[in-house]
């Protein structure tokens, strides 16, 4: 009979520790838990401390169960004092549960005794093993990607550790509130390899990969408060919008990608307004920079630099001195940029003044007094031809401020473009070649 009441024990017990055992159900409860046997748990705690705390609660349930078999062996003991069968069945019951008790009550104290970890084990990384953790400076917890309030990170692990061999630098956004609320105090610190920072002074804080893009921050010198990579453009967000001081350019050189950024005070990209120059790594080899002394930032053109390999780019641009010069018959002047420059050679970045760019009239019917008034583009821009995959910048200067409107797609009329419109004078052109 005993031997038949353990199995039935071991079998429930295995059941209830597989089903507490659940890491994602564990850490998601709220409950407050009883000490048992002097082991506790809230809900900081790891993994471990919900093993030994459910080991003892296996030995309490254990002895409950021995005492109520006793029990009632006592009680059959006494109504079958006429039934002799009954009366040995239950004094074996009695022993029996007297038994167990001893036994689980002597294994636990022997176990206690041998070694306490055994009960108590701690749950520590196998060595080579990568991840992020939390430390307390010897042994390593996993830790989430993000956590809302630092009083559920475990006691005595103040640090955050990035285990590994190679791999991509790890973010961490420290917040001095909970809720990941109080950016304008936000630090954000990068680690690398097995490098470790303190979050003990943080209420809250999130971590993230490097992945190349463009990051946008709060201070200049690409300090405090950071984006996430940006790779596309449009209207910037909060707490982004208009506040942008510095930027970090992240390039995806072995994939041949290397990201630029216009920023303009207008909501729209795409409309004319004060702006500032293009923002390319100039080295096309090197894999990032940072960037200081945005002056606007309500929204962005974003960009994928063709640096390298240009001549992919397409056929270069052609500038007519009339709207609609790009149709064929049209009595316009022409400048044309190929793809290559004086020296033969492709480039991967052109900016020039408008006035350097001459017109030829060579088989268009134009007087010769059309021929000598409008001699290069900046006297007469009418339209712009954009052969293939091209950034066009119009720019021009209002006292020390950039007045520009960018294009993807030919002007077949400058005219009707909001730059001309509203009578600005195009004074430089810059073009980039792009994927």
């Amino acid at each position: 009979m005993f031997k038949n009441y353990y199995k039935y024990f071991l079998f429930i017990f295995i059941i209830l520790s597989l089903f507490f055992l659940n890491s994602s159900f564990v850490f998601a409860l709220e409950a407050k838990y009883p000490p048992i046997l002097g082991l506790t748990v809230t809900n900081g705690s790891g993994l471990e401390d919900y093993v030994a705390y459910f080991f003892g609660f296996g030995m309490v349930l254990a002895g409950v169960l021995a005492v109520i078999s006793f029990a009632v062996g006592a009680i059959r003991l006494i109504m079958s004092v006429e039934n002799p069968e009954a009366h040995s069945d239950a004094i074996d019951r009695m022993k029996g549960a007297l038994l167990g008790l001893v036994l689980t009550v002597a294994s636990f104290m022997i176990l206690r005794t041998i070694n306490t970890s055994l009960v108590t084990p701690s749950l520590t990384p196998l060595p080579g093993v990568e991840g992020v953790f939390y430390t307390n400076g010897k042994d390593l917890k996993p830790t989430p990607m993000s956590e809302a309030n630092t009083d559920n990170v475990p006691a005595g692990y103040e640090s955050i550790i990035y285990k590994c061999k190679s791999g991509p630098n790890l973010f961490v956004w420290q917040f001095p509130k909970t809720n990941f609320e109080g950016i304008e105090n936000t630090f954000v610190k990068t680690l690398k390899c097995n490098e470790s920072t303190t979050i003990s002074r943080a209420g809250s804080f999130k971590m993230a990969f490097e992945t190349p893009g463009i990051y946008y921050f709060l201070k200049d010198g690409c300090q405090g408060y950071m984006s996430d990579a940006n790779l596309s453009g449009g209207q910037l967000i909060e707490p982004f919008k208009d506040k942008v001081k510095s930027i970090k350019i992240i390039n995806n050189i072995p994939n041949d990608m290397r990201y630029g950024i216009i920023f303009h005070d207008s909501d729209d990209p795409a409309r004319a307004g004060f702006c500032t120059l293009p923002f390319l790594i100039s080295d096309i080899n090197k894999n990032e920079g940072c960037v200081a002394g945005i002056s606007v930032s309500s929204s962005a053109d974003f960009l994928v630099w063709n640096a390298k390999n240009p001549e992919t780019s397409g056929q270069g641009i052609d500038f007519y001195s009339e709207p609609w010069g790009l149709n064929i018959g049209a009595r316009a002047g022409r400048y044309s940029l190929g793809n290559k420059g004086a020296d033969n050679k492709y480039w991967n970045y052109w900016d020039e003044a408008t006035q350097n760019l001459p017109l030829t009239y060579k088989n268009v019917n134009r007087p010769i007094s059309y021929q000598q008034l409008y001699q290069n583009f900046s006297q007469h821009p009418g339209s712009i031809n954009i052969k293939g995959g091209y950034f066009v910048i119009l720019t021009s200067m209002i006292g020390s401020n950039i007045y520009c409107q960018t294009f993807y797609k030919d002007i077949p009329n400058l005219n009707e473009t909001e730059f001309v419109a509203t009578g600005n004078k195009i004074e430089i052109i810059d073009v980039i070649p792009i994927k």
